[in-house]
């Protein structure tokens, strides 16, 4: 649920709400690195659920292109963190989407010499909640209604 609560807090630029939501997930894991990568597995799923609406068709590589462009500029432009991790994020996401648990984690590591544990988590809630975003966006959502709905059915499932 707090992961998706704090999409939803950085869609409604509820800043206080974010921080609390961010500190609750921080605060819940022991292991940092698995946090970050279960978050980048949240992502894919909604990166895939997105897909997914585009049929039986394979997505082309420019199309792929401009989606990881979307996802990096809407990331950005909540304005919660700088773009070093924001950008961990994405190779995060992209180590879990080829299935590399270990490079996801090492690139935790990595980034963790770069940029701090609470920009890293922004980070990664900044592309989460663009991912979620542009799943609302073509599936013909509301984006506040979408993550409503996924904060709901996260609690139902829990």
């Amino acid at each position: 649920m707090s992961m998706y609560g704090a999409a939803a807090a950085v869609e409604r630029d509820d800043r206080a709400g974010l921080h609390l939501l961010l500190n609750d997930l921080y605060e819940s894991y022991e292991d940092f690195p698995a946090l970050l990568t279960a978050m980048s597995y949240v992502t894919l799923d909604r990166l895939d659920a997105a897909l997914a609406l585009s049929g039986d068709r394979a997505v082309s590589g420019e199309e792929s292109r401009e989606l990881a462009q979307r996802l990096l500029v809407g990331a950005n432009s909540y304005a919660i963190t700088g773009t070093a991790s924001i950008h961990a994020a994405a190779q995060r996401l992209d180590a879990v989407r080829r299935h590399d648990t270990v490079a996801a984690i090492q690139e935790v590591r990595t980034a963790r010499a770069i940029v701090s544990d609470a920009d890293l988590l922004c980070g990664a809630t900044a592309l989460l909640t663009a991912t979620i975003g542009v799943w609302a966006d073509r599936a013909g959502e509301d984006r506040t209604a979408a993550l409503r709905g996924l904060c709901l059915a996260s609690l139902t499932a829990a």
